[in-house]
């Protein structure tokens, strides 16, 4: 049974290797979780002097900073489709190798 606009290999059928790129449709709850409560973490300013004193920080709190503008990026990309057409897609990776 597809999920997500993933299909299943079915036996008999090779089974996908690798990272794949796939677009699937935003489910709804998604998106009425998004218009209900968009659970942004607000961005601390923090100045080059605190990150110049504190250089073990400095990367991961760079990086945290990127995830959540990443995030952000995604939510409105999410929300403006949904206003523009009535859905949203979105590209995933999905990695055929993945051994929990």
């Amino acid at each position: 049974m597809p999920h997500l606009g993933i299909t299943l290999a079915t036996e008999g059928q090779a089974r996908p290797t690798g990272v794949v790129r796939r677009t699937i449709r935003v489910r709804e709850a998604h998106i009425k979780q998004l218009l209900a409560d968009p659970r942004h973490t607000p961005l601390l300013p923090l100045s080059e002097d605190f990150l110049q004193g504190n250089p073990r920080l400095r990367e991961s709190l760079l990086a945290a900073a990127a995830a959540v503008l990443l995030s952000i990026a995604e939510s409105e990309n999410i929300l403006l489709q949904f206003f523009q057409k009535g859905f949203a897609v979105m590209e995933v990776e999905v990695d055929y190798d993945y051994q929990p």
